[in-house]
């Protein structure tokens, strides 16, 4: 998940710009390692650093993965937890919402008020029991 989202990535945690070197060196690199391609993240270049602070801030709480979703212009924010997790993470992802900086990289005019931030985070349960699927 979170591998994925760094195919999209365009900006690391500390809003450097993220490249993740696909040039043939390093894919002969990968190779060599033993690590196998399929974890290459690859370069798509889909996200924006407003949902790429949003990954870092749910993986940072703890997270055990998190990936931009969606479609079009705007996009959403995956994160995967556990059940016991899932409170820290949401207020770790409400303080990146309000905080300082936020509406400046989301080219806001003001900051997000505190029911703007509630009504941005969805916390949604397994309905049922989850489990390892092992082929």
């Amino acid at each position: 998940m979170t591998m994925g989202h760094n195919g999209d990535r365009q900006v690391d945690p500390f809003g450097h710009v993220y490249r993740y070197p696909v040039d043939d060196a390093a894919l002969t690199r990968i190779e060599q390692s033993g690590e196998g391609l399929e974890w290459s993240p690859g370069v798509y270049g889909a996200s924006s650093p407003v949902l790429d602070a949003l990954v870092d801030a749910a993986l940072a709480a703890g997270a055990l993965g998190a990936s931009l979703t969606g479609a079009g212009i705007a996009g959403s924010v995956l994160a995967l937890c556990l059940d016991k997790d899932a409170e820290r993470i949401t207020e770790a992802l409400k303080q990146r919402l309000s905080a300082p900086d936020y509406h400046n990289l989301a080219h806001r005019t003001e900051p997000l008020s505190p029911q703007q931030i509630d009504a941005a985070i969805v916390v949604n349960h397994a309905t049922a029991h989850a489990c390892e699927i092992v082929l």
